[in-house]
């Protein structure tokens, strides 16, 4: 069965339920791992583009399932789940009071969810670049950011598993250390980073097939916990006053 819908930006396009094949993805643990279980079943779905919408796309092209905003991908996602299982769709909640905790059941109708559609201003931003500016209300910083798309959406995965916050703080310290271990600093904080490039890239290539996901994962993590383990070692030798260098005011 397929059915005519409408995304929120104002993409059109015909999508059909799942097959046998397609809930395979589902089942497929790689796919999950790189964040491409999406794509595959989107791809499979899509029957075709009825409106572009703010997507450039040449007549007679295929719609690139990469550059579709993240809230497009996910409603179509809604609506081919509603044409393979039927609209209705049924879960449950516990009660957040400790004293009760007891269990509701809910069913909403996956058809009559509110939908937020792309305002006119957005989708200007978005086709002039994806670029979006707001000020921060804490700190009263103007600051730039984009809509996630596809291509972001696939990202993720990886960038969760390797610890982002962390991946910086090793090449970031050859500007502030002294001796060797600035350059040992900046060795381990580059084979981190090339190794979660790799990860993110480099997925369909044969030396990601021989290292598979925990290899490649070893590489991001290994030299990270090595240079915390050298940093610590460094901030001690350096007595006092490194250690105060590096503690908070």
């Amino acid at each position: 069965m397929a059915d005519v819908i409408t995304c929120p930006s104002g993409l059109q396009g015909r999508v059909r339920g799942m097959k046998v094949r397609e809930e395979r993805v589902l089942a497929d643990r790689k796919l999950a791992k790189n964040g491409g279980q999406v794509d595959e079943l989107l791809a499979a779905c899509w029957e075709a583009t009825i409106d572009p919408g703010p997507y450039a796309l040449a007549e007679g092209a295929v719609l690139d399932l990469g550059k579709v905003l993240q809230g497009d991908r996910f409603f179509a996602l809604l609506m081919v789940r509603a044409l393979t299982y039927g609209p209705e769709y049924a879960f449950g909640v516990s009660c957040r009071n400790d004293n009760c905790r007891a269990r509701i059941d809910w069913e909403v109708d996956l058809t009559k969810l509110p939908v937020r559609k792309l305002s006119e201003e957005s989708r200007v931003a978005f086709v002039g670049g994806n670029r979006f500016e707001t000020t921060l209300p804490d700190a009263g910083k103007k600051v730039a950011f984009k809509l996630l798309t596809g291509d972001d959406e696939r990202k993720l995965p990886a960038l969760q598993r390797s610890a982002p916050d962390k991946l910086l703080s090793a090449v970031l310290a050859y500007r502030v250390v002294d001796g060797p271990f600035r350059f040992v600093s900046a060795g381990l904080g580059c084979v981190t980073l090339v190794a979660l490039a790799f990860g993110m890239f480099g997925a369909d290539t044969a030396a990601f097939e021989e290292l598979g996901d925990g290899g490649v994962e070893r590489w991001i993590a290994y030299p990270t916990v090595l240079w915390m383990l050298a940093f610590g070692g460094y901030l001690m030798a350096q007595g006092a006053d490194a250690r105060s260098k590096w503690s908070p005011s």
